[in-house]
């Protein structure tokens, strides 16, 4: 894992970049800006272990995610624990590649108290690890799950219909 100084433009008080308003001039790939249809799911285990005060959360798979090339899409999954910004409490998998259903099974914990963890929001983001021009935007789509919504401590796992904020559909 590389870590990043105060002097480095990435550090710790970087906001992440799925924050930002893409309501316009989005620098989506011009292929996401025209897509249609669905840009997938993702299936998430959300859990509370009261012994051990922590939140688990499982990244177990996506399924019909964008495809960007004919050999699929290099995919790896990002979370943010909110109101937890910064680089330093970003957490991701490995990159899956040539695929439009990646199997994760990456496991992913966060000390917590439960009554903390009930008023957090968990920010996940599909991304692509490949891109045709580094100044596009990786993501392939994105969910917000406010954990207030789920029994924590019984645990859960869900899909999850992918989205990309300010991006417009065409009708």
């Amino acid at each position: 894992m590389r870590r990043y100084d105060s002097h480095s433009l990435l550090s710790e008080n970087s906001i992440a970049s799925s924050r930002f308003d893409l309501s316009e001039g989005a620098s989506y790939p011009e292929v996401i800006r025209q897509h249609q249809g669905s840009f997938g799911e993702i299936q998430l285990t959300v859990r509370y272990a009261s012994l051990r005060n922590k939140l688990i959360v499982v990244v177990n798979s996506c399924r019909d995610i964008f495809r960007f090339g004919d050999n699929g899409t290099d995919s790896y999954v990002r979370l943010y624990f909110l109101p937890d910004q910064s680089w330093i409490h970003r957490k991701r998998t490995h990159v899956k590649k040539r695929t439009v259903n990646p199997f994760f099974d990456h496991k992913f914990e966060f000390d917590v108290s439960l009554e903390e963890a009930q008023n957090r929001k968990l920010d996940v983001s599909v991304k692509n690890g490949k891109m045709f021009h580094s100044r596009e935007r990786k993501d392939i789509g994105m969910v917000m799950i406010e954990l207030s919504q789920l029994d924590l401590v019984k645990g859960v796992t869900n899909w999850y219909e992918l989205t990309l904020p300010g991006l417009k559909k065409h009708s």
